[in-house]
């Protein structure tokens, strides 16, 4: 469950805030597209990430307007890590000093800048005891799902488990920062329908990028058919194999022959469900793009 925090404009002059005011030097910020992948730097009406791009864990939202004047609404992702509740009290602080107010609404609760130490606190525990819990939360499966910063993270249930019994926050924040640090292009299915009505998913595979893939193809978290409203399932998904040189698509063959011209095996695990494919060079996806593998759009 989030928490939310509310600020209001407590001054005679109606100042609309400015995404500036709120990340200054040290913050960052972006829009997440349909799979949950960030667009650093992007603004938009609607949720807008901030977070710091030092250690990089879940950030915050806030509800994104260009004429807010009245009242901002922050929410924190829970469990989240230390960095990111650092990040939610740095920006209140700089909107309530904007604004000239010496209060803020948490959760139904009214606040002042004192109390922040041990509202961090509370949410430390609160972090903890759910890390612990996880297993609880999962049953009948190995994988917690979190919505990050930069793409989704599928992590060991286990992991977590361990995390929360030692109290090692900095541990699970560091694992987040470390797996969404690096320049790696997160492979997300983009969703289509096909003229009779089934569902299919497109991973794009585009050459000399280092791209995160799944073991096991799946539609991004969250992701309902907007035909029933129920979780979206696919059975057909494929890779569209790209020439960066050439900028055209060489070939679209079934997602699983792509997976039997690589060594997976080989392939450096990236998450509890994805691994990391080394940018193929051109001459290797021009070879997999001749094998002469079935277009499995084509009727």
């Amino acid at each position: 469950m989030p928490s939310q925090v509310i600020i209001r404009n407590r001054s005679g002059y109606r100042k609309p805030l400015d995404i500036y005011t709120l990340v200054q030097d040290d913050l960052a910020y972006g829009i997440h597209d349909s799979s949950w992948r960030l667009k650093e730097g992007e603004l938009a009406e609607g949720k807008v990430v901030i977070y710091n791009p030092e250690h990089i864990g879940r950030g915050i939202e806030v509800n994104w307007s260009d004429f807010l004047n009245r009242e901002v609404r922050l929410t924190l992702p829970l469990p989240c890590t230390i960095h990111d509740m650092d990040v939610l009290y740095r920006v209140t602080s700089r909107i309530m000093d904007y604004w000239d107010t010496d209060s803020f609404s948490q959760d139904g609760n009214i606040f002042n800048l004192e109390v922040i130490d041990a509202l961090k606190k509370s949410f430390i525990d609160y972090c903890i005891r759910a890390l612990k819990e996880t297993r609880d939360a999962l049953p009948g499966s190995d994988t917690q799902v979190m919505i990050c910063v930069k793409n989704p993270l599928y992590l060991s249930a286990d992991q977590l488990v361990e995390f929360g019994e030692d109290q090692d926050m900095e541990g699970f924040s560091l694992l987040l920062h470390q797996l969404q640090e690096r320049d790696l292009y997160y492979g997300s299915p983009m969703i289509y329908r096909k003229s009779d009505g089934e569902l299919f998913g497109v991973y794009a595979v585009v050459a000399d990028t280092d791209t995160v893939l799944p073991y096991i193809p799946h539609p991004a978290p969250l992701t309902v058919d907007p035909g029933t409203g129920k979780p979206l399932e696919c059975d057909l998904y494929v890779a569209s194999l790209t020439s960066l040189s050439r900028k055209k698509r060489l070939a679209a063959i079934s997602y699983y022959d792509l997976l039997k011209e690589i060594d997976i095996n080989s392939m450096e695990r990236y998450d509890n469900a994805h691994f990391i494919l080394p940018g193929l060079s051109e001459s290797e996806i021009t070879r997999i793009a001749q094998m002469g593998y079935p277009d499995p759009l084509k009727d």
